[in-house]
């Protein structure tokens, strides 16, 4: 059962990536088509694309090498770690680089977006699990 867990997590993963793939890519599109435009518009949003990619993909590689408990504790552990990066850290940093205050804004949404999408693949593992009961 713990394959097939395993397997369906692997799925999920593989098609968020391919998906933040394809939004890079027309990030990517725009920022060759009209920069000036791009930065005004979409430069937020590659950024947090390539944050969300990194994630996902350093979870992806949790499933290929490690087994199921390995997936759980590193999702439970994101999860644990950014939501306390959320609560409790600083909202605003306080750097001399504007842009540098701003990527920080950012990061703090995808961790907010992480949290959700792996509590969530949390709660789906327990349910395939109790099906496996």
């Amino acid at each position: 059962m713990e394959k097939v867990i395993l397997e369906e997590m692997k799925q999920r993963i593989v098609r968020r990536i391919s998906a933040i793939e394809g939004d890079i890519n027309e990030y990517k599109e725009k920022f060759n088509d009209d920069y000036e435009k791009f930065l005004v518009w979409y430069a937020e949003d590659l950024y947090k694309c390539k944050l969300m990619h990194r994630h996902y993909s350093s979870l992806l590689t949790t499933i290929e090498i490690g087994g199921l408990f390995s997936l759980k504790e590193a999702l439970r552990h994101t999860v644990e770690h950014f939501s306390d990066d959320i609560l409790y850290g600083t909202l605003r940093r306080s750097s001399t680089n504007n842009f540098a205050n701003i990527t920080h804004v950012l990061e703090l949404e995808v961790k907010q977006k992480i949290v959700r999408s792996f509590a969530s693949f949390l709660r789906e593992i327990a349910v395939l699990e109790n099906k496996k009961q």
